[in-house]
């Protein structure tokens, strides 16, 4: 539980870093990213909707005590990423 929380908090932070940078993971970070500049959603919601379509699948193929640990960091991963991450934080030069 406590490696689930911790790993979650320090990938949000790391892909903040990465996205207040320009840069982006690739594949859903890029769609995110792009929503963002055109719609005006936030990348971690769309990240979180994402996950909960993967997450949706793996009830069919994983044990419930490795789901119930992924949603957990998933969670406070989006958490992260749709709380902090926003455009207007950033000065435009």
């Amino acid at each position: 539980m406590f490696g689930a929380l911790l790993a979650g908090v320090c990938a949000g932070l790391g892909l903040i870093v990465i996205f207040r940078h320009g840069g982006s993971l690739g594949g859903v970070g890029v769609l995110g990213l792009w929503l963002q500049e055109r719609a005006g959603i936030q990348a971690g919601w769309v990240q979180l909707g994402f996950d909960i379509v993967l997450f949706a699948v793996a009830f069919f193929v994983l044990d419930l005590t490795l789901i119930a640990l992924s949603l957990i960091g998933a969670i406070v991963v989006n958490g992260i990423i749709g709380v902090n991450h926003r455009r207007d934080r950033y000065i435009a030069r």
